[in-house]
C-alpha cells in the first residue's frame, strides 16, 4: 500500500510541472539544415526564455538543377536554382531565388546569400549545397538542399 501511495505521489508532482511545447523539426537559428521540397523546418533562438515566439518557417518551394553532370563534357557548367520560403509566425511569408553554380554570364557561385529583414527582424540566409550532384547514376534520387539561417541583431 505504501508503494502505492509513493507512486501516485510522484505522478502528482510530475504533472503539476509546466511543460515547454516543443515545435516539430524544431531547429536554431544558425544550425545546418537539409531540406526536401515541402519538408518545412521551424527556427527559433536558442536563447529565448519563451520557445513559442518568434519562430520562423523555412521551406524549399523548389529546385531546378542543370549543373553540368560528373563525367560528362559541358560547354558550361550549369546552374541550381532553389526557390525558399521564409514565414514568421503570426507574420509574412517571403520567397527567395538562390543560385549555386553559374548563375551569371562572368561569376561561378559556390554559395549564395542574402540578407532580408521580415517583420522588423532581420536574417541571413545562405545556400550552401544542393546534394546530390547531377551525375549518370543519381537521376532518381530525390534532391536535397543544405541551407543556413542566421538572425542578425
Amino acid at each position: 500500500m505504501r508503494e502505492l501511495h509513493f507512486i501516485l505521489c510522484v505522478m502528482m508532482l510530475f504533472s503539476g510541472c509546466k511543460q515547454i511545447p516543443m515545435l516539430p523539426n524544431g531547429s536554431y537559428f544558425g544550425d545546418e539544415l537539409n531540406l526536401t521540397i515541402e519538408s518545412p523546418v521551424q527556427l527559433r533562438n536558442k536563447n529565448s526564455a519563451d520557445k513559442t515566439t518568434d519562430v520562423l518557417t523555412v521551406s524549399v518551394k523548389s529546385i531546378n538543377d542543370s549543373r553540368c553532370p560528373t563525367g560528362v563534357n559541358c560547354m558550361w557548367a550549369g546552374k541550381a536554382d532553389v526557390v525558399v520560403s521564409l514565414e514568421k509566425k503570426g507574420g509574412e511569408t517571403v520567397n527567395l531565388d538562390l543560385c549555386l553554380g553559374q548563375c551569371s554570364n562572368t561569376n561561378f557561385k559556390e554559395t549564395d546569400s542574402t540578407t532580408l529583414t521580415l517583420n522588423g527582424s532581420k536574417y541571413k540566409v545562405t545556400l550552401l549545397q544542393v546534394n546530390p550532384y547531377p551525375s549518370s547514376d543519381n537521376t532518381e534520387e530525390p534532391k536535397v538542399v543544405v541551407l543556413k539561417v542566421e538572425e542578425e541583431l
